[in-house]
């Protein structure tokens, strides 16, 4: 395929709008238009996670219509706060106390000991809505049961993770 200029998004596409509205300013009254056009949607991937704003559907899916789109908001969901209604029952292991206490939150340096998980009595300064780590809070949720360092969510890594090159053509096929 070549060299392909893949971005993540968390939520909106409003930041590649606008650098995508921004060549078409730039260019789309010169005669090499169409053959610009043409090389920014062949090199370019979009993937997504959420789509929180209407930036995509409103401009980009209309003017851009050759750029490649993956949309995963599954894998979101399954490192979000609410995983323990998605992740199949087998592979939640990966994500309770059992796994993350031991091998990945105890006795492994200060940062990980900085890492949030569920009842860990951590508190994210500034942010009054952070419960997640009272360990009274956290049984019976509307996001499920946890228990003291299981896991909560990881936010933008999801947008990122398809980077990490397995092996598996996961450029061309994420």
């Amino acid at each position: 395929m070549g060299l392909a200029i893949i971005t993540g998004v968390w939520g909106g596409t409003n930041t590649i709008a606008r650098a995508l509205k921004s060549i078409e300013e730039d260019y789309s009254g010169t005669k090499d238009w169409d053959k610009i056009k043409q090389k920014v949607s062949k090199k370019a991937i979009i993937y997504t996670i959420m789509d929180q704003d209407a930036t995509y559907k409103k401009y980009i899916g209309q003017n851009w219509p050759e750029i490649r789109v993956f949309y995963n908001a599954n894998q979101f969901w399954c490192f979000a706060y609410p995983w323990k209604q998605v992740v199949p029952k087998s592979q939640q292991p990966y994500l309770e106390e059992s796994l993350m206490g031991p091998n990945i939150i105890n006795n492994h340096g200060p940062l990980f000991e900085k890492y949030y998980s569920y009842g860990d009595g951590q508190n994210q300064e500034g942010d009054p809505n952070h419960f997640e780590g009272d360990i009274l809070k956290i049984i019976n949720t509307k996001r499920g049961d946890f228990t003291k360092y299981d896991f909560i969510s990881e936010g933008d890594s999801q947008s990122f993770l398809h980077l990490v090159d397995v092996g598996l053509d996961n450029y061309d096929d994420p």
